[in-house]
């Protein structure tokens, strides 16, 4: 019995993140190693969309048991537009992730 708890401490040490910043952005993943958890898309109107989407997604992938994601799209569209006198900026920004639990690698 002690010999399953302490594996079972290991590994979830080795395996989850522990914190919402220790979720990794990727590039691309082991599909073989790697266990897909969900897609989930960010919207954003603000300046620095792709930065804050980014964060957005490093938190719901932790939410969700993932400690890491891809980008697999973006995109940022800016509309001016001209109201009461004042010039009003939007960017609209939309990125796209894949939420994946890996094993992490020891350095």
């Amino acid at each position: 019995m002690r010999v399953i708890v302490i594996f079972w401490i290991i590994f979830s040490s080795c395996a989850f993140a522990s914190d919402w910043q220790d979720v990794r952005f990727v590039s691309n993943v082991n599909q073989e190693n790697c266990k897909f958890i969900k897609q989930n898309v960010c919207s954003s109107i603000r300046r620095n969309g792709i930065a804050k989407c980014h964060n957005w997604h490093k938190k719901k992938a932790y939410e969700e048991g993932a400690n890491a994601y891809v980008i697999l799209s973006s995109a940022s569209d800016k509309n001016i537009t001209a109201a009461n006198g004042n010039i009003y900026t939007d960017n609209d920004t939309s990125v796209v992730a894949d939420y994946y639990k890996c094993p992490i690698e020891s350095n």
